[in-house]
């Protein structure tokens, strides 16, 4: 098994919480060129619910005993764990 470097990591726990963001974007962006009514309810759905993902995801905590994850640390506590190793290291 390959172990990450920790710039490496920070990247890859970045990386999901932005795919969330740019989801969120791209989906307000193509609500002007939407016509339908539903489809445009759809996608502001979409926007929103990903943008809460980003929001939940970027923050840095560890999630409560009643949340999906319960437990675990949230990509931002992540990061910021990985910032500190690399900080203490040198």
């Amino acid at each position: 098994m390959t172990t990450l470097s920790k710039s490496k990591k920070v990247l890859f726990f970045l990386f999901g919480a932005l795919a969330s963001l740019l989801l969120s974007i791209i989906a307000f962006v193509s609500l002007s060129s939407i016509g339908h009514p539903i489809l445009r309810e759809v996608i502001v759905y979409t926007a929103n619910f990903n943008f809460i993902m980003f929001l939940l995801t970027i923050i840095p905590i560890k999630y409560p005993k009643w949340y999906l994850y319960a437990g675990r640390k949230s990509d931002g506590l992540q990061i910021v764990e990985c910032l500190k190793e690399k900080k203490m290291a040198a």
